[in-house]
């Protein structure tokens, strides 16, 4: 158990399995921290975090576009500059699809993800799909959520995983992390391109309720400002996804 009084909320979608700072200047309006424009992954910004070395490149840039497509595999894009310090990071996902059909609770679930943090220690929002394959006609239905989950000092989200809301297919969207400088706030927008229609995710798993909120402080090790991360996974099917527009402004929608 993490932080006991959040997991008494805890609702298992369990879609992730294990997780994920050029200079600007500290005091900063909107930026956008990167737009893809290149034909290559710019590793000034960014360095590819794999689980084995011997993985290909899951991540690709072109047409404007980060490209992620994974077949039972995971990694993430981790920040290497100096990022403005707290504030409300978003991205837009799109083309997000997946034939992962692991059950709800497996912590095996395909994602699309943004994050905050170290690898040990992270707070990330993600666009995640489980699935339910029916033992007597074989069909397979899917369960499609935005998801809020943290990991503290463990190599598995099994003890992490927040709380996620329920959504009809969102092949496209948006999704983002407000940092107040202690405590972090789950967004997410299933527009892909408007500033309006954002949503934040509730302790009770819907509209009402309280604002779930994590504080990695008092378990320590967040640098200020904290790494960047965008994240994919899929540990048994083939999921893809195109990532456009990494932004950052003071203050959330």
């Amino acid at each position: 158990m993490l932080i006991a009084p959040l997991l008494v909320i805890t609702a298992l979608a369990a879609c992730g399995g294990g997780g994920g700072g050029g200079g600007t200047p500290d005091k900063v309006a909107a930026y956008t921290y990167d737009d893809f424009s290149g034909n290559a992954i710019d590793t000034t910004k960014w360095t590819v975090s794999k689980a084995n070395l011997s993985d290909p490149d899951f991540f690709s840039e072109s047409g404007g576009r980060i490209n992620f497509q994974v077949t039972a595999g995971k990694a993430s894009l981790v920040s290497t500059n100096r990022l403005p310090g707290p504030g409300f990071y978003s991205m837009q996902f799109s083309d997000f699809t997946s034939t992962n059909f692991e059950e709800a609770g497996s912590h095996r679930g395909a994602f699309v993800g943004l994050g905050l943090g170290t690898k040990n220690n992270y707070v990330r929002i993600i666009r995640c799909q489980n699935g339910h394959k029916d033992s007597i006609t074989n069909v397979i239905s899917y369960s499609e959520v935005f998801e809020a989950n943290y990991l503290h000092g463990a190599t598995s989200t099994s003890d992490g995983v927040q709380v996620y809301v329920h959504t009809t297919t969102v092949s496209s969207g948006q999704i983002g992390l407000y940092y107040d400088g202690t405590k972090v706030t789950f967004y997410y927008n299933p527009d892909p391109s408007a500033d309006t229609g954002w949503k934040t995710i509730r302790t009770d798993n819907g509209d009402n309720g309280n604002v779930l909120q994590w504080d990695p402080h008092p378990e320590g090790n967040w640098s200020d400002p904290p790494s960047l991360f965008i994240s994919g996974n899929d540990v048994s099917g083939t999921t893809s996804f195109k990532v456009d527009n990494l932004r950052y402004r003071p203050d959330p929608p």
